[in-house]
């Protein structure tokens, strides 16, 4: 084993803490993938939670750190936190064979990890609206066969039936079609996030972009189960804000009640007093799947 493979290896390793991962498929896609990949040429600056780190030189055990590192400055893009997509996979308990598809690929990292997960019998799409960034996934993506990269707006394309929807932006709502493509069992993992500014997590100033909570909704049957997993901050999904849904949706949050939600309605069932929050083609419920 390599340094590096070493170090990579203790980086996943502490992720199982850090969150902690119960899974330990997730740990080990985290163990396999190298995130240099996906970056820039070193050195690099790291954003912590305490403010900014300048990396010495271009030794990749830098970055195998819980840390963000920065993809566009211009665009606040970064390479993602590592603990947290590691309690979202876990959460999502991805199975050998699934389809998956991923919005807002970015450079690929985390597509690459779906993509382990999955494993080579299973089918990863991919889709990202920045060409720059699509051109680089890529090329950083040809080690994996089963991944299916498209440049293009998640908004607007058609998908296949699939197990698993995978968001990497904020928004305010999504559309109805994307529920209806999942396959039975099938989850669907989105930010619902509500635009502004807000503190760093340093203190020292502002970021722009969507800041909310992560829906992780499971078809079952005819029915979906939804729940909040955590809170979350991230960029703006690309047409993913609707001015009076958002409002609706800053509104449901202000009640700081979101534990409560227990299923997703379609629009064909009736709005009742347990209707959490209504994103137009569908809502969120405060009652279980039973009523």
């Amino acid at each position: 084993m390599t340094d590096i493979a070493r170090i990579r290896r203790w980086f996943a390793d502490e992720l199982r803490y850090t969150v902690p991962v119960k899974s330990l498929a997730v740990v080990e896609a985290f163990a396999t993938v190298p995130r240099e990949q996906f970056l820039d040429a070193g050195p690099w600056t790291l954003k912590t939670g305490q403010g900014r780190v300048e990396t010495p030189d271009a030794d990749p055990a830098h970055i195998y750190h819980d840390v963000l590192v920065p993809l566009d400055e211009a665009k606040d893009l970064n390479n993602g936190s590592p603990s947290l997509w590691a309690e979202l996979f876990d959460a999502l308990d991805i199975q050998t064979g699934e389809s998956i598809i991923h919005i807002g690929v970015g450079r690929g990292y985390y597509t690459a990890i779906l993509a382990e997960l999955t494993g080579p019998s299973g089918h990863v799409t991919g889709i990202e609206i920045e060409p720059r960034l699509a051109l680089l996934a890529r090329g950083a993506l040809a080690g994996w066969t089963q991944i299916d990269l498209i440049e293009g707006d998640g908004f607007t394309e058609q998908f296949d039936p699939c197990d698993v929807i995978v968001l990497s932006a904020g928004v305010s709502h999504f559309p109805a079609r994307w529920l209806n493509a999942l396959k039975p069992n099938g989850r669907i993992m989105v930010p619902l996030t509500v635009d502004g500014e807000w503190p760093t997590p340093d203190g020292t100033g502002t970021w722009r972009g969507g800041f909310g909570k992560i829906l992780l909704a499971t078809k079952r049957d005819q029915s979906i189960s939804a729940r909040f997993v955590r809170q979350c901050g991230f960029v703006n999904c690309v047409g993913g804000h609707a001015l009076e849904i958002e409002d609706r949706l800053r509104q449901s949050f202000q009640r700081d009640d979101a534990y409560k939600i227990k299923s997703l309605r379609q629009s064909d069932e009736a709005r009742n007093d347990s209707c959490w929050f209504d994103a137009g083609g569908w809502w969120l419920s405060s009652r279980d799947l039973a009523h």
